[in-house]
């Protein structure tokens, strides 16, 4: 098995972070948690310290969810600790920027998540990884949503939607598509909201006959 052996050890993490990221994706909070706190237990034993980081960004992710303010805002204060003191950090990493903006928000930093994001964005489209510049549109697009710049907002999750449609990629349509129809109804266009609310119907059904 994957890990059994020492030199599988970072693989074998990874792979178990990534299963608690499909559970949490599909609201199985508990079996997630279990999955995180497994991988950050080996990350702190094997001293890794990008897993460790991760995973305690995870967990703190999972309490907010839960509504567990105090516990959840701790770990998170954490895992940005670990993270800015991490060789991602150092090395400027922005795979995660994602999450980690959403640890920066939940703790009071919206400037530093904006900015993470913004880096992030500009790191991602040189490099020509379409799904992570969708997926930092979306986070960018509710950020700016929060702040109340609904216009932005917008550009950002039709800039989502776009590359979502180029792949076919119905999932990551459906999130954005969803996350558009608040600020278009915050600008008074609550018909174009609809519309694409309804798209996002169409998804899940198209999601659904095809499992």
């Amino acid at each position: 098995m994957l890990g059994e052996h020492a030199d599988n050890q970072y693989t074998y993490a990874a792979v178990l972070q990534n299963a608690g990221s499909l559970h949490w994706s599909c609201g199985e909070l508990a079996r997630a948690e279990d999955l995180f706190r497994a991988v950050l237990n080996l990350g702190t034993e094997r001293r890794f310290p990008l897993i460790r980081a991760l995973n305690t960004l995870f967990l703190g992710l999972v309490s907010a969810l839960r509504k567990q303010t105090q516990a959840s805002l701790e770990q998170l204060r954490r895992a940005i600790e670990f993270y800015v003191a991490s060789p991602a950090a150092a090395r400027q990493d922005r795979v995660y920027a994602g999450p980690m903006a959403v640890g920066y928000l939940l703790t009071g930093r919206p400037d530093e998540a904006l900015a993470t994001l913004t880096s992030a964005l500009e790191w991602a489209d040189q490099k020509g990884a379409e799904f992570l510049v969708a997926s930092l549109h979306q986070h960018k697009g509710h950020l700016l949503r929060g702040k109340s710049n609904s216009e932005e907002a917008e550009n950002c999750f039709r800039a989502s939607i776009e590359i979502a449609r180029r792949h076919s990629a119905k999932s990551l349509e459906l999130r954005a598509t969803t996350g558009l129809a608040r600020p278009l109804g915050k600008q008074g266009r609550r018909d174009e909201g609809a519309r694409d609310a309804r798209r996002g119907l169409q998804l899940v059904h198209q999601g659904l006959r095809h499992h």
